[in-house]
């Protein structure tokens, strides 16, 4: 997803529900069949298995964290983001190894790859309690509209309100920018292991 740089006034923002899920499950995978991380991670081969395992995904972890209240959506449902707050790693133990398990069914190497990166991707997380953006989407034909700001203030304020910083990371130089425009700044940067996607690692402070 490739937030346009023309945002204008925000639309209103809200808590997902249970009912929102099929509809914003569906535009999420849209969205990210181009990401670089993704891609990589879930193993595109070219193939419609690619897309399947991304809509996969999506249908596995979205819902749990709505579950959890992590999940923020825009009032016509164009745009979606998972805010993880602090204290907490993911979907928490429980929710993290049912996700595991259903990834190594899908995957063909059994999730080597997704976990090489992202173990790589964690470590460059703060130390310190933090918000972490997870993933953040806008539907394609709603780009422009001021949905990806205003989905991205709503975890800012919460922490402004902390008093914690926010974190999170990108595969694509123009989102690394936008993202800079939005306060946050480039902490680290490099190549995934094994081959990996490059990737930025950013960080916000209230």
């Amino acid at each position: 997803m490739v937030p346009e740089p023309g945002d204008r006034l925000a639309p209103m923002i809200r808590l997902a529900t249970a009912e929102d899920m099929p509809a914003t499950t569906a535009m999420v995978a849209r969205a990210f069949l181009g990401d670089a991380m993704l891609r990589w991670t879930l193993r595109d081969d070219g193939t419609d298995g690619f897309a399947a395992r991304v809509r996969r995904f999506f249908e596995l972890n979205d819902p749990m964290a709505q579950a959890l209240g992590y999940m923020w959506v825009t009032q016509d449902l164009a745009g979606s983001a998972e805010w993880i707050p602090p204290g907490v790693y993911g979907l928490g133990e429980e929710g993290e190894a049912h996700l595991w398990d259903a990834l190594v069914e899908l995957l063909p190497d059994d999730g080597v790859r997704f976990e090489e990166f992202w173990t790589w991707a964690d470590a460059h997380r703060p130390q310190e309690p933090h918000w972490y953006l997870h993933h953040i989407a806008v539907d394609e034909g709603h780009r422009g509209r001021g949905l990806a700001a205003a989905l991205i203030e709503q975890g800012l304020t919460s922490a402004r309100r902390d008093g914690v910083p926010a974190h999170l990371e990108t595969s694509t130089a123009d989102l690394a920018r936008y993202y800079e425009r939005r306060g946050f700044r480039v902490e680290a940067e490099g190549d995934g292991p094994d081959g990996g996607p490059h990737a930025w690692f950013m960080r916000f402070d209230p």
